[in-house]
């Protein structure tokens, strides 16, 4: 779970906003989040590779959700009025956690920040400190009255960052100038959890410093994570065919992906994780699950005959145990809309249907596993207005056995969300899809 505190920092007063998000913890997975920390730059568009992003213009104090990308080298670019920033060939390796930020406030540029999110030890928590504010002096943080970081420099040569562990526990955290000893931000006692990373920015002016705490929990995987950083550029053909592949079979090895005989782009797809949408250009595809780097060691193979224009996702559902391991393939509607898509799909084998409820009204009936009622594919979708909703999954035949339980979930406007009931602790995934507002 990501949390984010946004504080204004002067002294008299302030200003704390909370907003959540999802991560994710693979090691050889490659996470990045994007962050708009420079007060003077207008609001910017992020791209990746020329292609264009499903996260909404970034106004500053923004720090994204946590998303994967490909290893590898990447061009990226901050786009916004009289504002262009781009750096080439910046290396994404397997396993970094970046922040990339747009930093200035008169000489505007990319810091990319490599985070420490290797393993913390029971009962110890991580903080890292990145210095954002552009012709301010180092700065000293203080934890408790104790020196935590000393002489922390705003990036020229270097990256701003450092960290450190610290006992998990309750901090009074105070940030100083080093060269006069001025306090310029109290963001005051602040609970630093057991398993966290933290990141304390202190970004703004001189004159009006803001600091933004952000707490990350990898091993808290709600998977919003996995959803694709780069959409479809705009003007893409409406008759396309895309696919991603969801690997929902506990027990499951991680697995490669075969279309049509060759290896495609989703590899090393470990239990809970939703690829990328593909691209198809052909209608017929053989897909053929394998255990990773054993294409030889094929777990699953069908034919599936796939409509243009369609978005599609294969779900990978049972076990290896007993010889149910399939595949289901869904069809979504990612058609543009204002409002907000809520598909729940019945991964979870064994058990009698189910029922999803909105605020306590019945908004799905009788969804069962896929095969369980005839052909049926596990999968139903409803619209709702963008807002807050207490979502609940309970059993159809005993509705005070709750399966899931998800109160106050905030659904936003143009997102198509996918709410899975899996094996697992927890017992579900959540994730969405930006998809394009409709025309007005």
């Amino acid at each position: 779970m990501l949390k984010t505190v946004l504080f204004c920092a002067t002294l008299a007063s302030t200003l704390i906003t909370f907003t959540t998000a999802q991560a994710s913890d693979e090691v050889q997975r490659t996470h990045i989040r994007v962050a708009h920390l420079s007060p003077t730059a207008p609001a910017v568009n992020f791209t990746m590779n020329d292609q264009p992003t499903t996260l909404s213009p970034l106004e500053f104090g923004t720090v994204s959700d946590w998303y994967d990308v490909e290893p590898g080298t990447h061009a990226i670019s901050f786009n916004g009025e009289q504002l262009t920033l781009r750096r080439e060939n910046l290396e994404v390796p397997a396993g970094d956690w970046l922040t990339i930020t747009l930093i200035g406030t008169s000489v505007f540029d990319i810091e990319v920040v490599r985070e420490d999110y290797s393993e913390i030890a029971p009962g110890e928590t991580r903080i890292g400190v990145f210095h954002g504010i552009e012709n301010a002096p180092p700065l000293d943080v203080y934890a408790n009255n104790m020196v935590l970081f000393q002489y922390v420099n705003y990036p020229n040569g270097n990256d701003g960052y450092v960290s450190a562990n610290l006992i998990a526990n309750f901090y009074d955290l105070r940030i100083e100038q080093h060269t006069t000893g001025a306090t310029i931000a109290v963001p005051g006692n602040i609970e630093l959890l057991s398993g966290y990373h933290h990141l304390l920015v202190v970004t703004g002016t001189p004159d009006n410093p803001v600091v933004i705490l952000t707490s990350t929990e990898p091993a808290s995987v709600q998977r919003e994570a996995h959803n694709a950083l780069i959409r479809a550029a705009a003007g893409a053909a409406t008759d396309a065919i895309r696919l991603r592949v969801a690997h929902f079979a506990s027990g499951v090895v991680p697995v490669d992906v075969y279309l049509n005989g060759e290896r495609s782009a989703i590899q090393n797809l470990v239990f809970t994780d939703i690829s990328a949408y593909l691209e198809l250009p052909q209608q017929m595809q053989m897909v053929t699950v394998t255990m990773v780097d054993q294409p030889e060691a094929v777990l699953h193979m069908a034919e599936i005959d796939l409509i243009p224009g369609t978005w599609y996702t294969l779900a990978l559902i049972g076990s290896t145990d007993n010889n149910t391991l399939t595949a289901q393939i869904i069809a979504e509607d990612l058609s543009p809309t204002d409002q907000t898509r809520v598909g729940v799909f019945q991964a979870i084998p064994g058990i009698s249907p189910v029922e999803v409820t909105i605020d306590d009204n019945e908004a799905v009936r009788l969804l069962g596993y896929p095969g369980s009622q005839g052909d049926n594919d596990g999968y139903n979708m409803v619209e709702v207005a963008p807002g807050t909703y207490d979502l609940a999954v309970v059993s159809a035949t005993d509705p005070d056995e709750v399966i899931v339980d998800l109160p106050e979930t905030t659904l936003q406007g143009s997102r198509s969300y996918l709410l899975t009931t899996i094996r697992a602790t927890p017992p579900y995934t959540l994730t969405y899809t930006e998809i394009t507002k409709a025309a007005p």
